[in-house]
This record gives structure tokens, C-alpha cells and sequence, in this order.
């Protein structure tokens, strides 16, 4: 049985960081996994703009420009990385995901 007194005085994490990738790769999944979080990011932008939209009939001129930037970083990427899923050559990733919670 869970004790909901030990849960609600639990002390409250303000901060933590997740490692997302750490790994060398070929350039084919260097790509096909950036591209994965890139696009993912981009739809829940898209999905936020929208949200914003039907709620208040304004688009969220944040998750506009962040998609904007989240594209060009994409072709950047596509760029960059395009030339070696041909030549063999490996790409070292490495990315961390930092949280911290905020006072509304």
C-alpha cells in the first residue's frame, strides 16, 4: 500500500539532467536520431501554436520561431551529416536534456 504522507513530504527535486545520446554512430544513425528528436520537437511546437490558436485565435509566436530555428538546425544537420552515411565514417554524439522548475 503506498503511504501518501511519505509521498506529499517527499523533498522536491528543482533540477536533474538526462543524457540523450552518448555514443559513437555511423552517419546514417547519427542523422536518423537526430532528425527523430528534431522532428519530434518540431511537432509539439506545431501542436502548441495550434493549441494557442484554437484557444485565444492566436498562433504562440514562441513555438512559431522555435520551429523556425528547429528547421534550419534540421538542414543543418542534413547538411553536415549527409556526406558520411556514404564514406563510413563515424559521428560522435553526445547530448544532455537539462530541467529545472521554475516559480510561476
Amino acid at each position: 500500500m503506498i503511504d501518501i504522507n511519505r509521498i506529499a513530504t517527499r523533498p522536491r527535486i528543482e533540477s536533474t539532467e538526462a543524457i540523450l545520446a552518448d555514443a559513437t554512430l555511423s552517419g546514417r544513425d547519427a542523422q536518423d536520431l537526430s532528425l527523430a528528436i528534431l522532428n519530434a520537437t518540431i511537432e509539439f511546437y506545431k501542436i502548441q501554436s495550434l493549441r494557442s490558436a484554437v484557444r485565444t485565435d492566436v498562433h504562440d509566436s514562441h513555438a512559431e520561431a522555435r520551429i523556425e530555428q528547429l528547421k534550419a538546425e534540421r538542414a543543418r544537420i542534413i547538411q553536415t551529416l549527409g556526406g558520411t552515411k556514404d564514406a563510413g565514417e563515424r559521428v560522435r554524439m553526445s547530448g544532455n536534456l537539462s530541467l529545472s522548475v521554475e516559480a510561476r
